[in-house]
């Protein structure tokens, strides 16, 4: 992974950030949610809801929310993505490692996300930051291939 050459800032997403995700070009992993999913997670989970801006554009961003199981709060990573010509530059890590103090600051005890089992490269790239797998979730997507969960401790 290379540290990031150019101007960024890691900044919550706004409302008005939404729109600007349009533009981006998803892999065929990455599943981009109607606006009101964005709009919700920017209404309840701001801290947990992030964008990575280069130049005045959005080029990644990563959402979330957290929850209670068992009486334990955990995070959840919804999405993350980052636009093919900003990868391998650093910028998810420095999203996820954000989104990861954002939810210690919340008492989390882990965060959990959800990875296409064929998705080796972000299974490798979630591994190489303490993520393990937890949990094998048959027929997950709508396409009915089948999910890993992954989680990492944060205590």
């Amino acid at each position: 992974m290379e540290r990031p050459d150019v101007s960024y800032v890691i900044r919550s997403m706004t409302d008005s950030d939404v729109k600007s995700l349009e533009n981006l070009d998803p892999d065929e992993f990455t599943i981009i949610y109607p606006r009101a999913i964005y709009h919700r997670h920017v209404r309840y989970f701001p801290k947990l809801s992030l964008v990575v801006q280069v130049n005045d554009n959005v080029e990644g961003f990563i959402i979330g929310s957290f929850a209670i199981n068992q009486g334990v709060i955990y995070g959840h990573i919804t999405s993350i993505f980052i636009n093919e010509s900003y990868r391998r530059r650093g910028f998810g890590g420095k999203l996820m490692n954000e989104f990861e103090e954002n939810s210690r600051m919340l008492k989390c005890k882990y965060v959990n996300l959800f990875v296409n089992y064929r998705n080796t490269s972000a299974i490798q790239f979630y591994r190489g930051r303490n993520y393990y797998i937890f949990n094998k979730i048959p027929r997950y997507y709508s396409d009915n291939e089948d999910a890993l969960e992954m989680r990492k401790n944060l205590e």
